[in-house]
C-alpha cells in the first residue's frame, strides 16, 4: 500500500479591505432588517398634537377640540392610521381642524369640523369638502 502525502497549504490572513467590506455588508443587512422590523409594526393610532395654533381658544378648549377630532378621525379611518392634527381656525362657534396625515399614509389631508354646543365642542363632520359649511360659515375657510 502506498501512501500519499498531502501538503497542507497556510491560509492567509484576510485583507484588510475584505474585512471592512465584510463589515459594511453585516451593518447594511443590520439596518435593513431594522427598518423593515420598525415598519411592519402596526403604532397605537394616537395623533400628534399641534397645539400652537392662533386662536383664540382656551388650554381646555383646545384640548376638547383635539379629542373630539380624535374620536372621529378614529372613527372614520383604519386602524393604526397615523396623522397629526392641528387647529388652524376659530370663527364664533366654529372650528376647523387639520388631518395631515403621516409618513408613509397612501391618504389625502383632511380637516374636521367642529361647534361649540352648549359650552361642549362636538365634531360636525370630518372629510375633504364641505360645500354646506362654506356657505354657512365662509371666514372658516379663509
Amino acid at each position: 500500500m502506498k501512501k500519499k502525502e498531502v501538503k497542507i497549504k497556510s491560509v492567509k490572513q484576510p485583507s484588510k479591505i475584505l474585512i471592512v467590506l465584510g463589515l459594511v455588508v453585516l451593518l447594511g443587512v443590520i439596518v435593513f432588517a431594522t427598518k423593515n422590523q420598525s415598519s411592519s409594526t402596526t403604532p397605537v393610532p394616537t395623533p400628534t398634537e399641534n397645539k400652537t395654533s392662533q386662536t383664540s381658544l382656551t388650554p381646555d378648549e383646545e384640548t376638547q377640540i383635539l379629542a373630539a377630532s380624535t374620536t372621529i378621525v378614529k372613527a372614520n379611518t383604519e386602524e393604526g392610521y397615523k396623522y397629526t392634527l392641528s387647529i388652524k381656525k376659530h370663527v364664533k362657534d366654529y372650528v376647523r381642524v387639520d388631518v395631515t396625515p403621516g409618513e408613509g399614509e397612501m391618504i389625502d389631508p383632511a380637516q374636521v369640523i367642529l361647534q361649540k354646543e352648549d359650552g361642549v365642542w362636538k365634531a360636525v363632520t370630518f372629510g375633504t369638502s364641505f360645500p354646506d359649511m362654506y356657505d354657512k360659515v365662509p371666514e372658516l375657510f379663509q
